[in-house]
């Protein structure tokens, strides 16, 4: 007969898994919500009706809509990031031996996470395309830029590694 101790044990990890099952409906209905109704025509009450919970259980795991779209967002540049390191290994290794090489899976690094989750590819537009990066809180943005600027800086350091290997020339981009 199991004890108090592991008795509580269970119960405690039950309640997490139902945790991690809530957290994950909220996103998907979040998702849902964000990609048929658009971000800014999107309620938190629409987020908490899709995801069949009270508008205070939602308010419990995501304090704002932007926080939402940011636990949205920040896996999608999180596995440029990881993509782009893995090209740059390749790259470092010699396993990149053409340009042709070096673009295909530039753009396979880039790509890969919408090809995956092509309604997050959907959101990422909805997130440019409307600028409503200019309408997120503050800190949303501060995230957001963090994730992008490393995955900008890693783009470079591959780019200025295929220059010095002689995959691909450095041209000016800009008058002279």
């Amino acid at each position: 007969m199991p004890n108090a101790n592991e008795l509580s044990v269970a119960a405690r990890r039950r309640r997490e898994r139902e945790r991690h099952a809530r957290r994950d409906s909220i996103l998907a209905a979040a998702q849902e919500t964000f990609t048929t109704r658009g971000f800014a025509g999107s309620t938190m009450e629409e987020v908490a009706l899709r995801a069949e919970i009270t508008k205070p259980t939602l308010y419990g795991y995501f304090h704002t809509k932007d926080e939402l779209l940011l636990t949205l967002m920040l896996p999608v540049f999180a596995e440029i990031g990881a993509q782009l390191q893995d090209l740059q290994r390749d790259l470092e290794g010699g396993l990149i031996s053409t340009c042709q090489q070096l673009v295909d899976q530039f753009l396979d690094a880039v790509l890969m996470p919408y090809r995956t989750d092509p309604a997050r590819f959907r959101l990422t537009q909805l997130l440019h395309q409307t600028r409503l990066v200019d309408t997120l809180d503050p800190a949303t943005i501060a995230a957001l830029d963090i994730q992008g600027r490393k995955d900008f800086t890693l783009a470079r350091s591959i780019l200025r590694a295929a220059v010095q290997k002689k995959l691909i020339r450095d041209v000016p981009v800009g008058p002279p």
